[in-house]
């Protein structure tokens, strides 16, 4: 889920902001295929082609967020959790 890795390691804002642009965006994926399943048959391409576009962008825009998101959590995750091991260790140095 885009957002959780940085709100997981401290970076709240940046966590919302791109969990609110995964929303809107599936937002986008889901209206269109609600309308269209309640216009079912009455639909036609010279009118309804935006539908098809909203769905498109929508993808693409959550595969984005998706991407980016996870680039940037990365090094954030990783130094947040050998931070948290080294203080483990300095209170518990007989641990394995």
């Amino acid at each position: 889920m885009p957002g959780l890795g940085q709100i997981y390691v401290g970076e709240t804002r940046n966590g919302l902001i791109r969990l609110g642009v995964a929303a809107a965006a599936l937002a986008a994926v889901i209206a269109p295929v609600y309308v269209a399943a309640q216009r079912g048959k009455d639909l036609t391409w010279n009118h309804d082609w935006p539908l098809l576009a909203s769905g498109f962008g929508g993808v693409i825009v959550l595969s984005l967020d998706y991407t980016a998101s996870y680039q940037d959590a990365i090094p954030g995750v990783v130094q947040w959790n050998e931070r948290v091991e080294d203080e483990f260790n300095h209170l518990h140095p007989e641990a394995p």
